[in-house]
């Protein structure tokens, strides 16, 4: 083996350790991976496979979009890098991939450091995709406090995890959420009222079997009913979402007793709300793979948190891969103490 071979390989074995040991999220760590195989759905990528008619990034619209070009090179990030609240100033501009890129952060940067940065560079891929699907670019200072945010609710989530191991119980005798068997998903629905205006919230979360986010969503409905429907209809918009997805093995979690007993009733329906929950039924019919259950409102606070927020919103918000800043410490406490 050559010797820049063989530097090359260590260089990369070193890079992969200190990815995995980082102490980020798992999803940071999933996505730069990703990042450094050149397999993100960059519009390079898909105009390769043909699936769009132009390479260009759709932010600048000068350069054709390479992982690299999105998270560290384009002028849309400059803004974001030399910010004076960021722990990375930009160096000059020589990588010509993200896993050059990435080999040298890891080379010359410091373990927190590295890890902020991590968060970082996963955060500029979100607000890309908010530009391209939403419409929307996330201010700089709302995108250096959340990434300041996560690592500081990501540590005292670990923090607490290990006082409650040295402790004997994680989560001193309260019920917590637990994480789906592996191969299923599970969505936990939530619906939350303002009756003095008329209106309802809906809170959505998805969830894989290592307690990442899969898709989240919060909406605000007109609405002027008793709250089992309310519940209804949440968990009717839960479903439909994971329908559009095209999720399987997915259990439906929540906290109305009441409509989960009536939806897995095999009894003729006269209630009420019956339509909706024939409409619930007739999607069970057609998904043998999808099953509803029922959990204590501790078990879906963070559906209750979404339902309760999505009053601020005029539309309807769905993140996927992604939840919004304002329950990323409670995801990450769900997640780290399963």
């Amino acid at each position: 083996m050559k010797q820049g071979e063989s530097s090359m390989k260590s260089g990369l074995e070193k890079c992969w350790k200190k990815l995995w040991k980082l102490e980020v999220p798992r999803n940071v760590k999933n996505f730069l991976w990703k990042a450094c195989q050149g397999v993100l759905p960059t519009r390079l990528n898909l105009y390769k496979k043909q699936a769009v008619d132009s390479p260009i990034y759709m932010v600048c619209k000068k350069e054709a979009e390479l992982e690299v070009h999105v998270l560290w090179r384009c002028v849309a990030a400059n803004d974001i890098w030399n910010d004076a609240a960021s722990l990375v100033q930009k160096w000059n501009v020589n990588e010509m991939d993200f896993l050059e890129f990435w080999i040298r952060c890891t080379e010359t940067l410091n373990e927190v450091t590295l890890s902020w940065v991590a968060v970082m560079l996963r955060k500029i891929w979100l607000r890309r995709n908010n530009f391209l699907f939403e419409g929307r670019m996330i201010e700089r200072k709302r995108l250096v406090l959340g990434t300041n945010e996560l690592m500081e609710e990501y540590k005292t989530a670990q923090a607490r995890k290990q006082e409650g191991q040295q402790g004997g119980t994680s989560t001193n005798n309260t019920r917590k959420w637990e994480t789906p068997s592996e191969g299923y998903i599970k969505a936990n629905w939530d619906a939350a009222l303002h009756e003095d205006v008329k209106e309802m919230g809906i809170g959505v979360i998805v969830w894989d079997c290592e307690g990442e986010v899969l898709v989240s969503l919060l909406a605000k409905r007109s609405f002027n009913s008793k709250p089992v429907l309310a519940e209804c209809l949440a968990l009717y918009r839960a479903m439909v979402l994971c329908h559009e997805l095209s999720l399987c093995n997915v259990i439906f979690e929540g906290d109305a007793q009441s409509v989960v007993k009536a939806v897995k009733s095999k009894e003729e329906n006269w209630l009420w709300f019956g339509q909706v929950v024939d409409d619930i039924k007739e999607l069970l019919k057609r998904r043998q793979d999808w099953k509803v259950a029922w959990v204590p409102r501790e078990e879906n606070g963070v559906a209750h948190q979404l339902a309760k927020f999505g009053f601020n919103y005029s539309n309807e918000i769905v993140m996927i891969e992604e939840s919004p800043e304002f329950i990323s410490g409670n995801v990450l406490f769900n997640k780290l103490y399963n």
